[in-house]
């Protein structure tokens, strides 16, 4: 039994790794294409309605960005939600919330 536990918390740490590396490649990628697409962090912050320091620390990785989030930021930037999760190109996919409401990548 002792070993299950360890077994479950070694992977509960190496899931909790992964979350953490792939928000901070979420923070980078969106930083990537506002800047390419010449926009400032207050545009960012007008077109989403979220202050210029949550998308900063977004950015920075001091903070992990709910699902919510990085959609209403993937319509502000005009992009596809999959190009924050290198997944251009590859097929497309629906994220259905408890609303029922869709959102497509």
């Amino acid at each position: 039994a002792k070993e299950v536990g360890r077994e479950i918390a070694e992977k509960g740490r190496e899931t909790g790794q992964a979350l953490k590396e792939g928000s901070k490649e979420v923070g980078e990628k969106i930083k990537e294409l506002r800047e390419s697409q010449g926009l400032s962090l207050k545009d960012v912050a007008d077109r989403t309605g979220f202050s210029t320091a949550y998308l900063s620390q977004l950015e920075n990785h001091l903070i992990s960005p709910p699902l919510g989030a990085i959609t209403t930021i993937a319509r502000a930037l005009n992009i596809e939600i999959g190009r924050l999760f290198n997944q251009v190109g590859k097929s497309p996919f629906t994220i259905v919330r408890r609303e029922g409401t869709r959102v497509r990548g």
